[in-house]
């Protein structure tokens, strides 16, 4: 940027660039002597820009732009004989593509082209706006007011022509309006709206009215106002448009008047509705597209899951019925009572997938209920971990458990918190390598019980802590996977968490293993009493520790 601020800043080469530009226009030599050509102009438009750029320059700084306009028009009088407003936008329209040529001229990326080139056309707006306006007010040059006679009509037939609508106000009335003003309003000739004000030709409420006011008095104090976008109603048919409308003060018939330059973006705020839409409906179509994909993961890992205990199931039966056609097989006995056991851990293993993929739907549906019951969720936790030790034991790991109290009592369904318990448990059985450990530890936070399961195990990826719980989701989703699991478990438990009113995530400051960490708040229910019925280990625990633990193989 500092190499196009020094060209910017070049007032010699900038002058060249104008007298070129001038020249190419057709001008006589009249217009191209050095001293028409103003440096200290240059250098005082070039400081505008550049902060304008920067941001520290206000357009709406009428001052600065009636000082340029002021010398530039002197300098015409001084050297040319005839001047009026096609001289003077002429003129303007040199150095405006003048600097631009700058722009253009450096190596830059387009958008940033773009960006200060529209900064140079809005200075140059405002410029020439200001320019006319000192013309028409200027008293003390008769020139000037002559030339600006003859040209009034081209200056009229200019803003005719313009495909915007313009509009003068004095005093709150239209004093002024081309054709496309009266049209906008919904009107065929300028002339059916003269005298009228916004309110008289628009429908607009409480709100706006102070606002438009309000507005119109800034445009009064500064001189200028930026772009507004406005919504309009019509009094004419009633037809609502959107508007971006730029104001600025002027002088027309020696009054210090408003004028506003209003473009109908109705059909802009169209496309950008619909763009909109668009931009959802994708985001919409994605989402399934992924939504699908998972299911389709899904439902491959679900025929994976009911094949794998099917065939082990038909090829134990196989087996009983071989050894069972034929006697003289050594140990008939025991090989019958292995393959027994094979075929119940995977009817197990079935009545667990067939279970979790129930109570899933039934959550889907909202079927699925919680039993609350106030009990000592200290003495149901750890009767879990006990209940598991041997099992945990048999596959050469260690579990412990800790607590920082000993009773808590509070309202929570004992199943749904072992099944909860026996899912993270299971889980981390399958993790953790020989000689590992697992820790199940209870903190009590008041309010809140934290109930945390941690193991030593391959741990979890950190890009992977959240979409664990989402439901068809594994870390490992090949079918190869030395792991069994159909990717709804870490849902389900989620879901039964949040069915507490509570919440479960995995801990990232842990680096080794893994942690799974549990809050459910404190709650008690008033109108029952409390109790541990239905909380002890027994067959129940037993049953279910066989279910929740049926996929892992030793």
């Amino acid at each position: 940027m500092e190499k196009l601020y020094g060209y910017i800043n070049n007032t010699q080469y900038l002058k060249s660039k104008i007298t070129n530009n001038m020249k190419n226009d057709g001008y006589s030599s009249d217009y191209l002597q050095d001293k028409f050509i103003c440096s200290s102009v240059i250098k005082k438009m070039s400081k505008c820009i550049v902060d304008c750029i920067e941001g520290n320059y206000n357009l709406g700084n009428e001052a600065v732009h009636a000082e340029i306009s002021y010398i530039i028009i002197n300098n015409m009088l001084k050297y040319i004989d005839e001047v009026n407003i096609r001289v003077i936008m002429g003129i303007f329209k040199c150095y405006r593509k003048s600097y631009i040529d700058v722009v253009l001229e450096e190596n830059f990326a387009e958008k940033n082209k773009l960006r200060i080139t529209n900064y140079i056309e809005r200075f140059f707006d405002k410029l020439e706006m200001v320019a006319c306006s000192e013309w028409v007010v200027s008293s003390k040059e008769k020139k000037i007011e002559d030339a600006l006679r003859e040209s009034g009509n081209l200056y009229r037939n200019l803003l005719e022509v313009m495909p915007d609508a313009v509009y003068v106000h004095s005093e709150g009335k239209i004093v002024y309006a081309n054709k496309a003003g009266a049209n906008l309003m919904g009107y065929l000739e300028p002339k059916e709206i003269l005298g009228k004000s916004s309110y008289d030709l628009l429908e607009i409420d409480d709100y706006n009215k102070p606002l438009i006011k309000q507005q119109d008095d800034i445009t009064m104090r500064k001189g200028y106002l930026p772009p507004v976008e406005r919504k309009y109603s019509r009094k004419s048919d009633g037809k609502s448009l959107d508007v971006e409308t730029t104001s600025s003060v002027i002088s027309y018939e020696e009054e210090k008047t408003i004028l506003h330059i209003t473009r109908d973006i109705s059909e802009r705020k169209r496309i950008e509705f619909l763009k909109q839409k668009v931009r959802q409906k994708t985001h919409l179509l994605n989402k399934t597209i992924e939504y699908n994909k998972l299911r389709t993961e899904f439902f491959a890992n679900i025929s994976h899951e009911l094949r794998t205990p099917l065939n082990m199931i038909l090829g134990s039966i196989q087996l009983i019925k071989v050894i069972d056609n034929d006697q003289r097989l050594i140990s008939s006995n025991i090989k019958v009572k292995k393959y027994i056991s094979i075929i119940k851990q995977n009817c197990y293993r079935l009545v667990r997938l067939v279970d979790n993929l129930i109570d899933i739907t039934k959550i889907d549906a909202g079927y699925l209920e919680i039993n609350l019951q106030n009990a000592d969720i200290v003495k149901v936790v750890e009767d879990i971990a006990l209940s598991v030790v041997e099992y945990v034991e048999s596959k050469g790991l260690e579990i412990i458990f800790d607590t920082d109290i000993e009773e808590k009592y509070m309202a929570f369904d004992a199943d749904k918190i072992e099944r909860i318990m026996l899912n993270l448990i299971s889980n981390a059985i399958k993790f953790t390598k020989l000689g590992g450990q697992i820790y199940i530890n209870i903190y009590d936070k008041q309010n809140t019980i934290v109930i945390t399961v941690r193991d030593t195990g391959i741990g979890i990826p950190l890009q992977k802590h959240k979409e664990i719980f989402e439901r068809f989701i594994q870390v490992d989703k090949s079918l190869s996977r030395k792991r069994e699991g159909s990717g709804i478990g870490l849902a389900l438990v989620k879901s039964l968490v949040e069915m507490h009113g509570g919440k479960i995530y995995v801990n990232k400051e842990i680096t080794k293993g893994s942690e799974f960490v549990i809050e459910l708040p404190v709650k008690v229910l008033d109108d029952m009493k409390e109790s541990n019925e239905n909380c002890n280990v027994g067959e129940n625990y037993i049953e279910r520790i066989k279910v929740e633990f049926s996929d892992i193989y030793s």
